[in-house]
């Protein structure tokens, strides 16, 4: 089986305005986290341009001024996730050929880790009507890097298998906040036992 190419994860925002200034970047940052926290709290539906802009202590038409509806503030907030999740995943890949598996392992966890804040939200705003189809892009983002790490890892391993690997790879990592709910202070070591699952599992192919 071929693995695709080039699949981009980073394209939901046609309409939002890019600021042209560092002061105007640092606004917009502040307005995306706002919208984020707003439609976590309410949900996209329930969420109103104007409770963002209260809540980023801005005013209304400054949000307007970047994102002329809350479908297109949805759609920068995709691709800002969809920029850092391509960008960690390519990083990794590139590195992996230094890797051991069990390095390998702890990265790719690490990895969701540190996503985890920003995955909720932007798996919400997948129901926008206009990203419908960021959910299956971030699925294969992160299974065609992984697949092109495992054949860093392991050099002769095949692209089917590879492929199939990354699939059993993030289907095990799906179950990360789960176990962080269930073992919030790490004593019973559950996040520390998904890490030897995938180095043994990875170890074994």
């Amino acid at each position: 089986m071929k693995v695709k190419r080039n699949v981009s994860v980073a394209s939901y925002n046609a309409s939002a305005r890019s600021p042209s200034r560092h002061r105007g970047e640092l606004r917009v940052a502040a307005l995306m986290d706002a919208a984020t926290a707003v439609f976590v709290e309410k949900g996209y539906n329930e969420a109103t341009m104007t409770e963002i802009a209260l809540r980023a202590r801005s005013s209304i038409g400054s949000l307007y001024q970047f994102f002329p509806s809350k479908e297109a503030l949805a759609g920068a907030l995709l691709t800002r996730y969809g920029e850092k999740l391509e960008g960690g995943l390519r990083e990794l890949a590139d590195q992996a050929n230094k890797m051991t598996s069990r390095n390998f392992a702890d990265a790719l966890v690490d990895l969701r880790l540190q996503q985890r804040t920003q995955r909720s939200p932007a798996l919400l705003l997948t129901e926008v009507r206009d990203a419908a189809d960021a959910r299956g892009s971030f699925r294969e983002a992160f299974r065609q890097q992984v697949t092109r790490a495992l054949r860093e890892v392991h050099p002769g391993l095949d692209a089917r298998r590879a492929r199939a690997a990354a699939i059993v790879i993030l289907q095990t990592l799906k179950t990360l906040p789960a176990l962080v709910e269930e073992d919030p202070d790490g004593k019973l070591g559950l996040v520390a036992e998904l890490r030897a699952a995938i180095e043994r599992y990875i170890t074994g192919m």
